[in-house]
């Protein structure tokens, strides 16, 4: 058998064992992209509405009512610059509350059945749980399958190479015909032009998702490119002049450089 049967042999026994998974894993994946889009259109449905209310609380305003929730650590306002959205208010990654921006009431978490969602799709994804939920296993199943996928990548450059290499062969391998003798040509074909394209793009995405699988990766790179970092210290004047300002006043200033501003977390006193 030559060399070159026998990775058309592997290309292909390889594919048809880990079809499934690079289905699901793809499937997945592709929903996954747009993750961040789908739990924002999901909260803009879930906003409070204005009703009789005009004027959104001052930052002030929320500052107080932030602070009446239990907490240990400096709080965090999150506000986005968007009609009717939600005031966040967060102990470090931990979410306290969510704020009507108007009333300053307590709210349900905007999109909640969303993000649920996202959050089952994200361990399948990555474990193959639909409960959300950790699994060793189906991390090492999902891990064999993207080296299995990787394989499939490198052996289909392989046999993507024309027997003869000269322009005309070449051109053959990255060009669509205009006619073709019967459907398995075509298809043969279309496998071989699009499949060169997509190599390198897909070569990339198998191997970002080897760090997710195996925990080697992620060692391997922080043994390669960490170093430790000399930490200088610095000595601030304190100001004697001058009266400060409240967080209002703060905030209208900083957002006033930044007119077309998204999102804002300034800290509760």
């Amino acid at each position: 058998m030559s060399i070159r049967k026998a990775f058309f042999w592997l290309h292909l026994i390889f594919g048809c064992i880990a079809a499934l998974f690079i289905f699901l894993m793809s499937a997945t994946g592709a929903l996954l992209t747009y993750e961040r889009q789908i739990i924002h259109f999901a909260e803009k449905s879930d906003y409070p509405q204005a009703n009789h209310h005009t004027n959104t609380l001052s930052l002030t305003a929320l500052s107080e009512i932030a602070n009446t929730f239990a907490h240990e650590k400096p709080l965090t306002i999150s506000l986005r610059n968007e009609e009717n959205a939600f005031v966040q208010v967060k102990e470090g990654r931990k979410t306290l509350a969510y704020l009507n921006p108007y009333t300053g009431e307590k709210i349900d978490e905007p999109g909640l059945a969303t993000k649920t969602f996202m959050r089952k799709l994200r361990a399948f994804h990555r474990w193959l749980t639909l409960d959300g939920s950790f699994s060793e296993t189906g991390r090492w199943v999902n891990g064999i399958a993207n080296v299995i996928f990787f394989v499939l990548v490198l052996s289909g450059l392989y046999l993507w190479l024309p027997k003869r290499f000269n322009k005309r062969a070449f051109k053959q391998k990255l060009t669509f015909g205009k006619s073709y003798p019967n459907i398995n040509a075509r298809d043969y074909q279309w496998h071989n032009v699009y499949g060169i394209y997509l190599a390198p793009v897909l070569a990339v995405v198998i191997a970002t998702a080897f760090f997710f699988s195996f925990k080697w990766p992620g060692n391997t790179l922080k043994e390669v490119v960490s170093n430790e970092a000399k930490v200088e210290k610095l000595s601030a004047t304190p100001l004697n002049q001058g009266t400060a300002q409240s967080l209002d006043v703060l905030f209208k200033n900083a957002i006033g450089h930044t007119p077309d501003w998204q999102r804002a977390q300034p800290k509760s006193a």
